[in-house]
């Protein structure tokens, strides 16, 4: 008897090798492409790695850094120290001024003396003119030198008045020079003092961005790592194509064994086939069931992993442009963009602070001229007041001669001594203030030349020094700048890994559709089933029998050709024997 299920057998068996070429190729494809996936993975950890280990080149400890760092630190001591040098110095030089305008102090005290001497001088000569208007002809060439001793009594008056005026002025102008050296001074000492600090600051925030950025950087790379677990998961899952090769291999034994003639008056060897067929599609449902878990759990597995390998990628994408955003991005407020942008306007500010300094010097040098300027005049007046000196001995020398002459005249001795010591007096205290005048005027006029000098050369130091500065610190915006660079190439997963992994997910939609195939085998070995129950079942009403106990040998020669211990138990249990358990543990595949 031929039964239409030999017919399907072939068909089974055709689609099992077909089953066993696609999940074949299915699991070698992921075979071939994990592992290229995984050396690609290592590949762009080895890379990013790599950058971070640039990034740690440029560290605090690095040579370039700690190179620029400690040439900026020492230019930045330097400059510390010739900015104190320059304070020493404008001290020497304001000390040798103060020393100067010291010598003025007396010259108030002096100019009222004289004026005082000059108004006795006035009395004086209305008296003498008295006594000269008295004695008539015989006085009338004394009233004459009188009357010029009282001009030039007056012209001197008016010459201490100026002169008191110009000395007003000068005291003025002194005080408006000294409160500006004060603040000037404070000015610079603030300025000096404050320069390492906030260049030091400068240079320890620099460092602390660099080691923020390595400890972000090996933060990122560290995080990458987490996707290494769910693709070696991916990668031992496939191992359970071997299993499953062998599991469709035993359904292709069981097929086999379906015979497809039969002797037709055998009744017992009919129904021995006939059961045995019964039982084949059983034990073939069984074991491709088990090879359908597989698969599903394997999908589910590879879905899973999938995710989560993906989500790692997108979470560690996601992380890297944030934080090389916050820390590198142009136009941005972001950690080494506002150190660039702090130190810049840092430097910008102390050299404009530097420059308004110099010109605060500068404008104290004209104050000094200035000074001296009024100074000078008031030397002028007293250089005036040598002339009317000159008048005065000259008119003493003549009064004298007068009163020798006139005996009317004796009386006028006395006046006449007067005369004389107020004109000795007037000229000590004259020459006294110019002698303070002129030492003033020498003193300040070489201080002030120093200090012109010196403003000079502070100006082209200040500048050296800023050149220096800015020099220096350049080194480390060269550095910040490559690592900007370097932060905009880092990745923490190549092109070529992201491409490979996308294209395994293509060959998870294959395992999908060995599932559609499973199921249309499951409906196929249900009718062989059906067929060889309807058979038999026709066998048994002849014959007057209600079942059938099954005494071929054939299934437990077919239990013998399985490497799967699992799948024994099962024809084990259909066939209602025993299996030995000794043989492998349940599920372990076993060898020839």
């Amino acid at each position: 008897m031929e039964l239409h299920s030999i017919a399907l057998r072939d068909t089974l068996i055709d689609t099992l090798h077909e089953l066993i070429d696609h999940t074949e190729s299915v699991y070698l494809s992921l075979a071939r492409q994990y592992p290229v996936l995984i050396t690609e993975m290592q590949r762009s950890m080895d890379t990013s790695a790599a950058m971070v280990g640039s990034l740690a080149a440029r560290s605090e400890d690095s040579s370039e850094v700690s190179e620029a760092v400690r040439t900026t630190t020492a230019v930045v001591a330097k400059a510390s120290r010739d900015f104190q040098t320059m304070l020493t110095n404008d001290d020497s030089v304001f000390a040798a001024m103060a020393e100067g305008i010291g010598h003025l102090s007396s010259l108030e005290d002096l100019i009222t003396r004289i004026r005082v001497d000059s108004e006795q001088m006035e009395l004086i000569s209305l008296n003498a003119l008295t006594v000269a208007l008295k004695a008539g002809s015989s006085g009338r060439a004394f009233s004459f030198i009188t009357e010029e001793l009282q001009r030039i009594a007056a012209k001197t008056i008016a010459l201490t008045r100026d002169t008191t005026r110009k000395g007003q002025q000068v005291g003025e102008l002194f005080r408006e020079f000294r409160d500006d050296v004060t603040a000037a001074r404070h000015q610079e000492q603030e300025l000096f003092q404050s320069v390492q600090p906030q260049l030091e600051g400068c240079i320890h925030d620099f460092r602390q961005g660099v080691a923020h950025v390595h400890e972000v950087f090996t933060g990122m790379q560290a995080s990458s790592t987490r996707i290494k677990q769910p693709l070696m998961t991916i990668m031992q899952e496939i191992q359970q194509q071997d299993i499953i090769k062998q599991s469709i291999d035993h359904v292709i034994l069981t097929l086999q064994q379906m015979e497809g003639g039969h002797d037709a008056d055998d009744r017992e060897a009919m129904l021995d086939e006939l059961s045995f067929l019964i039982a084949l599609p059983d034990l073939a449902r069984t074991v491709l069931q088990e090879v359908r878990d597989r698969i599903t759990r394997s999908l589910e597995v590879f879905d899973l992993e999938a995710r989560n390998a993906h989500q790692v990628m997108e979470e560690v994408e996601a992380s890297r442009r944030e934080r090389l955003n916050h820390l590198f991005a142009r136009g941005e407020k972001t950690l080494m963009a506002d150190w660039y942008s702090a130190s810049e306007t840092l430097l910008q500010d102390l050299f404009q602070q530097m420059r308004s300094a110099m010109h605060r010097k500068e404008s104290l040098s004209h104050e000094s001229r200035d000074l001296v300027q009024s100074v000078f005049q008031i030397e002028h007046n007293f250089n005036s007041f040598q002339t009317i000196i000159s008048r005065f001995q000259n008119i003493n020398m003549a009064s004298r001669i007068e009163v020798a002459k006139s005996t009317v005249l004796s009386s006028m001795d006395t006046t006449i001594d007067e005369m004389n010591s107020l004109t000795e007096r007037i000229t000590d205290h004259v020459q006294e203030a110019l002698d303070a005048v002129q030492q003033f005027i020498s003193s300040t006029n070489s201080s002030i030349t120093t200090y012109r000098r010196m403003i000079d050369e502070q100006k082209t130091r200040v500048e050296s020094l800023f050149s220096e500065i800015r020099t220096s610190f350049s080194q480390l915006h060269r550095a910040q700048g490559e690592m900007s660079s370097q932060a905009a190439d880092f990745s923490l997963f190549s092109h070529s890994f992201q491409n490979l992994f996308e294209s395994t997910q293509h060959d998870l939609n294959g395992l999908r559709s060995l599932l559609h195939d499973l199921d249309s085998i499951f409906t196929t070995l249900d009718r062989v089933k059906q067929e060889a129950a309807g058979q038999r079942d026709g066998i048994l009403q002849r014959m007057g029998l209600d079942s059938w106990d099954i005494e071929s040998q054939k299934l437990v020669q077919l239990i013998d050709k399985f490497t799967i211990y699992t799948h024994k138990q099962a024809a084990g249990q259909l066939g209602g024997f025993s299996v030995d358990d000794t043989s492998a543990d349940s599920g372990e595949v076993t060898l020839f």
